[in-house]
């Protein structure tokens, strides 16, 4: 079935800054920058990009954190018909050596100054042959200015020297973005997008969520490597609204902004807007919030529900993934809390097909039957790039997407999710391959194995893992800790690493599985002796 047409990303902003040129479409540490500058920003990096040589269907990794020149770049490299690699700045040597080098980015853009990041040490750790196709490395801010892996490297503000790039090589069909997502494989997948998908939905989010009212404006709270950053940019664009980021998020400086600017808008975690309500005196301190979407424990714990009905946050779950999109589909504020708090929704785009089936025969389910969501429609990937055997196994035959998500169908046409059916973790907001904290444990000379689930501290997910020793070595659970702080993002980093004599396992006919739900329930039980 055929789908409506959208403007491509580049066309919208193009469009923002013919019809609302002196609209302010960034608001950010260093002051404001309206959407005929943002525009002009981006075509004048463009027109560097060109200079350089990079052009249609070229990678190009972004591992920077959200700035207006961040934004500029990634609609800079969508008009020269490139495709956005997003890098998340939390990724250590083994991270991004994996993901720029498998993706065979050519161009790699980082602001060696951001933050208190020893990028230059992270750098220092990746082997520059595994970068096989990276040509260049473009440096933004203070920092590091020669050589970077062996690359030349080029200032961010020498991109602008080249003039401005009139023309605009993207088309609907033309593949703009790769987000990175982990699942039940040992490395990343690469989820591979155009501009027919991102642009329909970030033309059709506003009215869905409110955002087409006169005082929306938007709070960025994710980075523009995931989805949800992503997505939340080109909303904003594309509804010509205001939207305020921050190079670092935190809750007492963002609260302030809110009221400061009349926030209408955000997605974010359950803790986020826990933290920013608890900052301010006023009993409903953000008054003109709009249905808050958030990501956590679903259903939200208990205590986070109290704080929202307490504080005037109106909670609307939502779904979404990478390979259909955040904001996928919101449950509505007609429900009842327990219906509308739970994950899932109505799908913003009334071409969607969702249903429900039997993950092993893909039967369809009768309304209530728990299964797999699948779901086919405008928002769903083009594939996995470079991955043709992930790429069919993701897709039935008729052509809809295996979400691997846990759920159900309503009467109303509506879903429910209900959880991930593999074991993914969600770890400070990120999707989390427990596999890339299994494999680096078990290169210590005393495990074994490693098993890695989720368990609630506090209002905070963090990994726990579980290990079977060699019996070669002695075994060292600080050590372990410390051997994924030095290889691996902060947030993947287990808080205990506990040694078992066995796993509890179930044995079939076909497999023998862990039972990581026992897992699970040990380690919480760990966590609050």
């Amino acid at each position: 079935m055929p789908y409506p047409s959208a403007p491509t990303l580049t066309q919208q902003l193009a469009r923002a800054a013919t019809e609302a040129p002196e609209r302010t479409a960034l608001i950010h540490d260093d002051g404001e920058m309206s959407f005929a500058d943002l525009d002009a920003l981006s075509r004048r990096y463009a027109a560097g990009l060109k200079a350089l040589g990079f052009g249609v269907g070229d990678r190009i990794a972004l591992w920077l954190p959200n700035t207006p020149e961040h934004y500029a770049l990634a609609y800079a490299v969508w008009r020269i018909g490139g495709v956005v690699l997003g890098v998340n700045t939390r990724f250590k040597a083994k991270e991004v050596e994996d993901i720029v080098g498998r993706a065979e980015a050519k161009l790699l853009a980082y602001q060696p100054g951001f933050k208190d990041i020893d990028f230059a040490g992270i750098l220092a750790g990746v082997d520059p042959a595994a970068l096989n196709k990276l040509e260049r490395v473009i440096t933004f801010g203070e920092g590091k200015t020669g050589d970077v892996l062996g690359r030349p490297t080029t200032p961010l503000a020498q991109l602008e020297t080249h003039g401005t790039l009139a023309e605009d090589f993207a088309t609907p069909d033309t593949p703009c973005q790769i987000f990175t997502t982990s699942g039940t494989t040992s490395r990343p997948k690469f989820v591979l997008h155009a501009h027919k998908t991102l642009g329909l939905h970030a033309e059709r989010l506003p009215a869905n969520w409110g955002l087409d009212r006169e005082d929306g404006i938007l709070f960025q709270a994710a980075p523009l490597c995931g989805v949800v950053g992503l997505n939340v940019a080109t909303l904003g664009v594309a509804a010509m609204r205001p939207q305020i980021i921050q190079a670092v998020y935190e809750p007492v400086s963002a609260a302030e902004l809110f009221v400061k600017h009349g926030v209408t808008h955000m997605i974010g975690m359950d803790a986020m807007y826990e933290r920013m309500v608890e900052s301010r005196p006023e009993p409903q301190p953000f008054p003109k919030l709009a249905p808050c979407p958030s990501f956590g424990a679903n259903p939200p714990l208990e205590s986070y529900l109290k704080i929202a009905r307490a504080r005037g946050l109106p909670i609307c779950a939502v779904y979404g993934m990478s390979e259909v999109m955040a904001l996928f589909s919101f449950q509505s504020m007609d429900y009842d809390e327990a219906d509308r708090v739970i994950g899932g929704g109505h799908a913003v785009h009334p071409e969607t097909e969702i249903r429900v089936c039997d993950p092993d025969t893909d039967a369809l389910l009768p309304i209530g039957e728990e299964g797999e969501v699948q779901i086919k429609g405008p928002t769903v990937m083009l594939e996995y790039a470079d991955n043709p055997d992930a790429t069919a196994k993701a897709f039935t035959p008729d052509g809809f997407l295996r979400t691997g998500d846990l759920g159900r169908m309503r009467e109303d046409g509506s879903f429910v999710y209900l959880a991930r059916m593999g074991d993914v973790l969600r770890l400070a907001g990120f999707l989390t391959n427990p596999m890339d904290i299994e494999k680096e444990l078990e290169t210590d000379p005393s495990v074994l194995e490693a098993q890695v689930v989720q368990a609630r501290v506090g209002t905070r997910d963090r990994a726990v893992a579980f290990v079977l020793l060699t019996g070669d070595a002695a075994f060292d659970e600080a050590r372990c800790i410390q051997r994924c702080r030095e290889r691996l993002a902060d947030y993947k980093v287990p808080l205990r690493v506990i040694a078992l004599d066995a796993f509890p396992v179930t044995e079939s006919a076909n497999a023998v599985k862990v039972r990581k739900t026992d897992l699970r329930k040990m380690a919480e039980e760990e966590l609050n002796r």
